[in-house]
């Protein structure tokens, strides 16, 4: 899945993890199976097994049943779910999200809901005696169609018709269909659908059989031998079809979907597509791995969903004009990506969320480099760039963000991210760096063909780049659990011979440097990682190219270097993140800033702009005159690049406007919001007052108060106090006005609703304000909520503490 704003785990679970036996291992009773004739002891009520469902029931294969109207906000279902137990039970766990199960049955009989309360949308069913093999439960039930929110089954409008989608990406199958919704189970999906006559009726299997029945369309799919649940979609509405030509070395039969009234503004589908699936099936080396290919468009959406044979995007990137300078290179980059997936994600499909990266991550990197061959990047080697300081930025957090990490289906949306998908991207294209495109090539080859309709772990991905080197696996399993970027440092000594030692604190880090000499690369740890040279070198880039996903511990020694751009854009960083961990003096700092940004070349400038942008949370209120004043000159020009902007161009603008702000939207503007917010439907209303967010911060109290009146529900307001308590030059204000109020609105919302706030509160910057969080949120929310934006604080205060006397360093410049 690919998410426009930037876009999720624990270890298996045993398989007796929530499961308690009826029967004794040894000795006991007979135990029957379906409709066996044992006498069954008193059941056990199951306990809710956690985050995961339990081992012992594996589902087969899914014959699912699906009524829908698009012009209702409501659907029915059916299913039969073919599963295999592993062992006697009497009872079963799946998942179910906001369905109404009128009906549930098994061979034996019904199946009685358990009725237990569970977090993980989980619901436990019981056969009312031991049973085991293999089974089929059948649900009958109804759910929701949700307006415009792409989870689940939802419905938008265009042209003012109807047509519904489906979202079921990451743990929304549950709301379409009684289901086990975790990938590392990869059923067969047989699926029927039926909808009002006159109206399209797509899926993920082709279409194999259509009649009528009272008025009723019923569409018979093709079955689906193996596909997790996240990837089950269906799109049903007035649509019109464009049939364009087959793709790919099997000829995939592939067709536009696009709402009534656009089916002739998809030329940019037949333009662009067969070459993109040329070069992915040519890197790979394997024929695209569907039977039929549709992309359809969704009139609202927030890019687009790699659904197995039914490709979800927002309208925009479908239909336009294919003579347009950005919308061949925006559906590139995009389809580029979606169809990475059908191999990475969806034949290699990761076990579990706490591996996202292996689908995110991989369709990121293999995606953006068909579109740099593809010319849809005007820059790559700046494209590979701004993505690896996107990546950095976000992994630059108080509690760094592993690759692989932990969690529970509760905060799985939370993992589709910087690091899935631009920190994953980023180490996929240094190690193919390190290793060289011939030997990562082969390697990747030889893990899809090793895993093809199979799930993985990362570990698989270590065993794959083995084949290359014990350098290149050591190196991908350090940064499999490591939070953050590694710091590199560098001692160059020229007596006897010349060398440059290469060190790192923690494992193991493909470094690659540059001098007059050319290019050389080495695994380097705490323990080797030395290049010999035949003379002392006049300077030394310790990440030649930029591509190396670490940070040099002090940057000086590529002071004096002939760097290429994305070299100066690393070395901008690794001097923004030395004066953060107190490595480099703020004077220096400042120093590099001023002569960076007096070049007057758009990416020194945003060089300039990112040491900035690392100061900028660290200036108090009584500071920020001195520092605006002192930063204006030096971006005077830059706030807003005139006509087509390049990724350098466009990164340095929005750094600037966040450095240099215009002063917000005042009390017209609030009552404007407010004004609008209250015409809007109830759903829309939170999205209209984030504007909120916006305003100047003496505004902050309006606010806050519009949260405790009756104009509102408070939740909808608290995403704009979030919003403003985050903004450095907001939040002093905004806490001040808040503390005061925030018993009052704590005790009018739900405490999940206060998630935002309290996560924005990790902005603040000093020992008072830390306090007014402790003793405000302690005991209302929980500890681990409130312990990562403490440590957000504490982490500020302490380079605060670093950065020293900014006043007299700014006048001393």
């Amino acid at each position: 899945m690919r998410l426009l704003v930037s876009s999720v785990i624990a270890a298996a679970c045993s398989s007796s993890i929530g499961e308690h036996p009826t029967t004794p291992d040894e000795g006991g009773a007979a135990v029957g199976s379906g409709s066996g004739s044992a006498i069954a002891p008193t059941p056990v009520i199951p306990v809710a097994p956690g985050p995961r469902l339990p081992e012992l029931a594996t589902p087969l294969a899914y014959d699912l049943r699906l009524e829908v109207d698009p012009n209702r906000d409501s659907f029915r279902g059916t299913v039969a779910i073919r599963i295999q137990l592993a062992k006697p039970t009497d009872h079963v766990w799946l998942h179910a999200d906001k369905l109404v199960i009128e009906k549930a049955s098994f061979a034996g009989g019904a199946l009685k809901d358990l009725a237990i309360a569970n977090d993980d949308d989980m619901r436990a069913f019981s056969f009312g005696k031991p049973t085991e093999g293999i089974v089929t439960i059948s649900f009958e039930y109804t759910g929701k169609i949700i307006q415009d929110e792409p989870e689940g089954l939802f419905r938008q409008q265009a042209g003012g018709k109807w047509y519904v989608y489906a979202q079921a990406e990451s743990v929304f199958a549950r709301r379409i269909v009684p289901c086990f919704d975790e990938p590392r189970w990869k059923p067969s999906w047989k699926v029927t659908l039926v909808v009002p006559d006159k109206l399209v009726a797509i899926g993920n299997g082709g279409v194999v059989k259509e009649s009528i029945d009272q008025g009723k369309r019923i569409v018979e799919l093709a079955e689906i031998a193996s596909m997790p649940s996240y990837l089950l979609s269906i799109a049903v509405g007035p649509f019109q079809i464009v049939d364009v030509p087959p793709v790919g070395r099997n000829k995939v039969p592939t067709r536009v979907i696009v709402p009534a009234g656009n089916a002739r503004r998809v030329g940019v589908v037949p333009q662009r597509l067969p070459a993109v699936v040329e070069a992915l099936e040519a890197y790979l080396d394997r024929p695209l791995p569907l039977a039929k290919l549709d992309l359809v468009a969704v009139p609202e959406f927030f890019g687009a969903m790699e659904n197995t044979g039914l490709i979800t995007f927002q309208a925009s990137l479908l239909i336009g004009d294919p003579k347009s300078s950005s919308l061949p290179r925006r559906f590139v980059r995009f389809v580029a990506h979606e169809l990475a997936h059908q191999w990475f994600g969806n034949l290699v499909t990761q076990s579990w969320w706490d591996d996202l990266w292996l689908a995110e991550g991989f369709a990121t990197w293999l995606g953006d480099r068909i579109s740099d061959q593809l010319g849809a990047y005007a820059d790559p080697a700046m494209r590979r760039q701004l993505a690896r300081l996107h990546a950095l930025e976000s992994d630059d957090d108080a509690t760094p963000r592993p690759l692989r990490r932990a969690t529970g289906s509760e905060d799985v949306q939370d993992r589709f991210d910087a690091i899935a998908y631009e920190k994953g991207g980023a180490l996929l294209e240094m190690m193919e760096e390190f290793a060289g495109d011939a030997p990562f090539q082969a390697a990747i080859r030889a893990y899809v063909a090793k895993h093809e309709g199979a799930t993985v772990t990362s570990k698989d991905v270590v065993t794959a780049l083995s084949t290359i080197s014990a350098d290149a696996a050591a190196a991908m399993t350090t940064y499999l659990d490591l939070g953050g970027a590694p710091v590199v440092s560098l001692k160059l000594t020229c007596t006897n011979r010349s060398a440059i030692e290469v060190r790192v604190a923690t494992g193991t880090v493909p470094v690659c440097v540059r001098t007059p000499e050319g290019r050389a690369c080495v695994a380097a740890s705490s323990r080797k990682g030395t290049l010999y040279l035949q003379s002392c070198p006049a300077w030394v880039i310790g990440n030649a190219g930029g591509d190396g996903y670490y940070r040099i511990a002090d940057p000086a020694l590529a002071a004096n270097a002939p760097t290429t751009p994305s070299e100066r854009l690393t070395y901008a960083d690794d001097l923004a993140a030395g004066l953060l961990r107190g490595d480099v003096p703020l004077a220096v700092a400042l120093a590099e800033l001023d002569r960076l940004a007096k070049t007057k070349d758009a990416t020194d400038v945003l060089g300039a702009a990112m040491i900035a942008q690392a100061i900028r949370p660290l200036i108090f209120d009584d500071e920020r005159a001195a520092w605006t004043a002192w930063l204006t000159p030096r971006f005077a020009g830059w706030k807003r690049v005139k006509g087509t902007m390049s990724g350098v161009e466009a990164a340095l603008a929005q750094h600037v406007w966040q450095l240099l702000p215009p002063r917000g939207p005042g009390k017209p503007w609030f009552d404007k919001v407010v004004a609008r917010a209250k015409a809007a439907p109830d759903a829309k209303r939170a999205n209209i007052l984030d504007d909120l967010g916006g305003l100047s911060p003496e505004h902050a109290p309006a606010v806050i108060e519009l949260a405790l009146t009756s104009t509102f529900r408070p939740e909808h307001v608290l995403p704009a106090i979030a919003i403003l308590l985050r903004r450095p030059t907001a939040r002093a204000q905004t806490w001040k006005a808040l503390e005061g109020r925030l018993p009052k609105l704590i005790a009018s919302v739900e405490l999940s609703e206060l998630d935002d706030l309290v996560t924005a509160a990790g902005s603040l910057c000093d020992a008072s304000s830390r306090a007014g969080v402790v003793a405000t949120f302690t005991d209302k929310v929980p500890a681990d909520k409130l312990a990562k934006p403490l440590v957000s604080i504490d982490r500020c205060i302490a380079r605060r503490a670093k950065l020293g006397d900014l006043k007299s360093a700014l006048r001393s410049r």
